[in-house]
């Protein structure tokens, strides 16, 4: 995962993911992030704006890390954001329209802490760590590590979301 990735010029994606695919190929996901209180056409033309037509300058960078040009991936375009009214009036047409999922910062950390305990259990069940061990993220991922450390102290409230 990359992060405040230089696009070229002034431009950049905030967060930058790829990985294999279990059923075989690539996805990279283009993530943006933003706080934005406008009307809503104003928010829905800046998100646009945002992530529309940056794909080739993904991949040109994806080239310069992994070393071959990324091809035949699924591209993923997401929006993070907190929740306020005009987010809902837009998020079925960034979706429909334009291909652009979007979720709400209380959704990446649920989809965060699901995975660390997908990962811990998987851990567990393979005997790479023994039941009475807390498993913790890598020390290089800080903010899934503080996600984790907040939640295992009951320090993280969440409300359930209505789902994006």
């Amino acid at each position: 995962m990359l992060t405040n990735v230089r696009l070229g010029g002034a431009r950049e994606a905030d967060v930058v993911g790829f990985k294999a695919l279990e059923e075989g190929g690539y996805e990279v996901i283009h993530v943006e992030a933003g706080m934005y209180f406008l009307s809503p056409d104003k928010l829905l033309d800046t998100v646009i704006r945002k992530i529309q037509g940056r794909e080739d300058d993904v991949r040109r960078v994806l080239k310069y890390y992994i070393g071959e040009e990324v091809k035949e991936a699924r591209y993923r375009k997401v929006f993070v954001t907190v929740w306020f009214k005009a987010y809902e009036s837009v998020k079925d047409a960034l979706r429909e329209q334009h291909g652009i999922e979007t979720m709400t910062v209380e959704e990446v950390v649920e989809r965060i802490l699901e995975n660390l305990s997908r990962w811990e259990a998987h851990l567990k069940k393979e005997r790479l760590r023994g039941r009475g061990t807390r498993v913790v993220p890598p020390e290089s991922l800080r903010l899934t590590s503080l996600i984790s450390y907040l939640s295992s102290r009951g320090m993280l409230k969440l409300k359930r979301s209505k789902g994006a």
